[in-house]
């Protein structure tokens, strides 16, 4: 049998090349790699954030403690110490803290979807969590004293694994949330029925205190 010149060269191809089957089984298998690292890029970058959250709420809630602490033990209410009517926002409790030099970096009051702040003088934007005046060194150390700002909290639901999301940045992803006591976590949240069902209820117990409003 005598092969021609073209049947060498074809066989050739065929012996050293990709079929177009192969080639689209080898981009199928690239593309579904790169979704699959994408999303886990994704998922590490919103963990980073969510930690940052935490971190930035728990330094701010032991340097709240530590300023009770020489004020016979009560929280700071307003904008100065000497207001105690529970009438502060959050926002001039804060915007205190900053004047009185318990907080040197105003960049540590920022969590996801609020902006950094340019000067030591702070607007609502600049804060990305809520604050929840009256407590005491005396308070339960498992009451919330900062949580994630755009969720609606109140002395009612503090036991339940329910709360309404209103203008969250997180949405139903969940919500960081520092304690009277200096500690801070995330708590995971899905959507349920139009609410965000905690993995674990926000607190233990009710409290006397006021959620400021920003």
């Amino acid at each position: 049998m005598i092969i021609t010149k073209k049947q060498k060269v074809n066989k050739a191809l065929g012996t050293g090349g990709f079929t177009l089957i192969e080639l689209l089984v080898v981009l199928a298998i690239i593309g579904i790699l790169a979704g699959l690292i994408s999303t886990a890029v994704m998922g590490g970058m919103r963990v980073a954030k969510q930690t940052r959250d935490v971190h930035n709420m728990q330094q701010v809630a032991l340097i709240l403690m530590t300023e009770a602490m020489d004020n016979n033990g009560v929280y700071r209410a307003g904008l100065t110490l000497e207001e105690a009517e529970l009438s502060g926002s959050t926002l001039e409790v804060m915007q205190g803290l900053l004047n009185d030099g318990m907080l040197d970096d105003p960049n540590i009051l920022v969590a996801e979807g609020a902006q950094n702040p340019t000067s030591m003088t702070i607007t609502e934007k600049n804060i990305g969590f809520q604050y929840v005046a009256g407590h005491s060194s005396g308070s339960p150390s498992r009451l919330p004293i900062l949580f994630t700002k755009g969720v609606e909290v109140n002395a009612e639901n503090l036991n339940s694994d329910q709360i309404g999301v209103g203008t969250s940045a997180w949405g139903s992803q969940g919500i960081g949330v520092s304690y009277v006591g200096g500690s801070a976590i995330w708590l995971k949240g899905k959507d349920e029925g139009g609410k965000m069902k905690l993995a674990q209820p926000l607190g233990f117990g009710r409290t006397q205190g006021q959620l400021g409003c920003l």
